[in-house]
């Protein structure tokens, strides 16, 4: 139950980036997945862990 919830307010938070870029939100969870990978954050319990300095990966 309590990861449910995680679940749902992750959800919620995919949500209000897509409508804050104008986007949908399998579209932010693609490019998070993205990121994810290249090693800049994690995502783990409905959380986003910032592991690298994102202004490194804007640069590049």
């Amino acid at each position: 139950m309590f990861y449910y919830i995680l679940a749902i307010k992750f959800v919620e938070l995919l949500s209000e980036l897509a409508f804050e870029v104008d986007s949908v939100r399998e579209v932010i969870s693609r490019n998070l997945k993205s990121i994810e990978k290249r090693g800049y954050i994690k995502i783990k319990g409905g959380r986003i862990i910032v592991l690298k300095d994102l202004n490194e990966m804007l640069k590049s």
